[in-house]
């Protein structure tokens, strides 16, 4: 991110957001967009920094979309016994994820499949393919909440 040293006008506060979604989209966590958004003025001192980082969470939060509790999965074994079109669950503390099958080896090992990323995930999400292939595929998952790291940054700003 950029180091900016201007009044938080409305350009400079939407430079500052779009910078902040860059951070979050290239996988930054809280403490390293925390840092970040420190360094946008670091001319400015105390409480004129929190105000400014608070007025850039809230644009943010306002007007770019992010996303926030969709799940994205990567296989780690294909397993035996798929189809075409079959659909394996995700289970967890959100709705709507679900891996479904497009393309099968000859053993039905799973070699091609899309994912509907749900939403509302939080901390838990698991494939569960028991029950619906021969041998069980196993995937990792990883849940995406840029706004709960917003929410977290924003928080320790604030506590600073």
């Amino acid at each position: 991110m950029s180091q900016l040293r201007k009044p938080l006008t409305a350009g400079a506060t939407d430079e500052y957001s779009n910078a902040v979604v860059a951070s979050l989209n290239a996988g930054d966590d809280a403490a390293e967009l925390e840092a970040a958004l420190r360094a946008f003025d670091s001319a400015a001192a105390g409480d004129v920094v929190k105000q400014r980082l608070a007025q850039v969470i809230n644009v943010v939060k306002g007007t770019k979309i992010l996303s926030n509790g969709q799940v994205s999965v990567t296989m780690t074994f294909a397993g035996a016994g798929y189809a075409s079109r079959d659909r394996i669950p995700v289970n967890g503390d959100g709705v709507g994820a679900e891996i479904t099958v497009t393309k099968v080896g000859g053993s039905g090992d799973i070699l091609e499949y899309d994912v509907a990323g749900g939403a509302d995930y939080i901390n838990t999400a698991a494939a569960d393919s028991t029950g619906i292939g021969g041998e069980d595929a196993t995937f990792t998952t990883v849940i995406s909440n840029k706004t709960n790291i917003l929410d977290t940054a924003a928080a320790s700003i604030a506590g600073a």
